[in-house]
């Protein structure tokens, strides 16, 4: 196994021992969910929370592990195995941040949950960045419209816009949140904000893959 994935496995067993180190000290009822406006709106018992969270963080480590041993294109893995290996890591590690925030505010520590949210977001979005600008037609990875998975050229060039764009994003990202930082007054707008600029960066390289291939179309 890749030294990536170790370390995700590491992961996962620091999140299992900081379970048991903090779970006494909790409340029977935590929060587990906030709005749009950064308000708690969402709650569930203890032992719950923690046999969700921890078993939903094990089961996507493993489906991203094992799924591209399925995928009929698995030898194009190869050509970005390592930036590959580095997403799974680093979403193991965006996991297990989330419930620690989750977990330092359920304890009465004055965490700001949208802001340390976004932030980590920000570094996720920026690390597929990195992922979507070395991958290889597959079936589980990437940017996977029917124009892209029938045609390699479609498929490069989609994906090197979405590259850009993922970055992009997390500088945009990164922005939202030094302005919700600086200025209190936007702090309860931020989930609103990075929503809308996720939906209006995400969903343009899907147009811009039937672009290519209704202008290669034309070309027959």
């Amino acid at each position: 196994m890749k030294k990536l994935l170790w370390a995700a496995i590491a992961v996962l067993v620091l999140m299992l021992a900081f379970s048991a180190y903090v779970y006494n000290l909790l409340p029977e009822t935590l929060i587990s969910h906030w709005g749009l406006e950064n308000n708690p709106n969402g709650f569930m018992e203890k032992n719950l929370f923690f046999v969700f969270f921890i078993c939903l963080t094990i089961a996507i480590f493993l489906l991203l592990v094992f799924l591209p041993k399925t995928d009929p294109f698995k030898k194009n893995y190869e050509a970005f195995q390592k930036e590959y290996d580095l997403l799974v890591f680093f979403f193991v590690c965006f996991m297990f941040y989330i419930f620690v925030l989750t977990i330092l505010v359920n304890l009465g520590y004055a965490v700001n949950i949208g802001l340390g949210f976004t932030f980590a977001l920000a570094v996720l979005f920026y690390v597929i960045g990195l992922v979507l600008g070395k991958t290889k037609r597959n079936w589980f990875v990437g940017i996977r419209t029917p124009w892209s998975l029938s045609d390699d050229e479609n498929w490069k060039k989609t994906h090197e816009l979405g590259a850009k764009l993922f970055k992009l994003l997390a500088v945009l990202i990164i922005i939202t949140w030094l302005f919700a930082f600086f200025f209190k007054s936007l702090e309860k707008y931020i989930f609103l904000i990075v929503l809308a600029e996720i939906l209006i960066l995400v969903f343009v390289p899907f147009f811009y893959s039937y672009a290519l291939f209704a202008e290669k179309q034309k070309r027959k």
